[in-house]
């Protein structure tokens, strides 16, 4: 089992949840707030102020994953 990496532990949010958002297309930091509801009065803030870094692992997770052309 692999391990689990929190990142918001308000919101018990971890890196599999905004990873699995920018897979569905949330990757700009209103949409990551408002679908993980980094919003709600009892989140602490910490996950706003850290935004820039949850718009990166979304954005890396929306990209195709590519692999090289292999040589025949």
């Amino acid at each position: 089992m692999g391990r689990v990496m929190y990142i918001c532990l308000c919101r018990g949010l971890t890196e599999a949840d905004i990873e699995a958002a920018g897979r569905a297309g949330h990757t700009t930091a209103d949409d990551l707030i408002a679908v993980l509801g980094l919003d709600h009065p009892r989140c602490c803030g910490r996950c706003q102020r850290d935004i820039d870094d949850f718009v990166d692992l979304a954005e890396r997770a929306a990209r195709p994953v590519t692999t090289p052309l292999v040589q025949a």
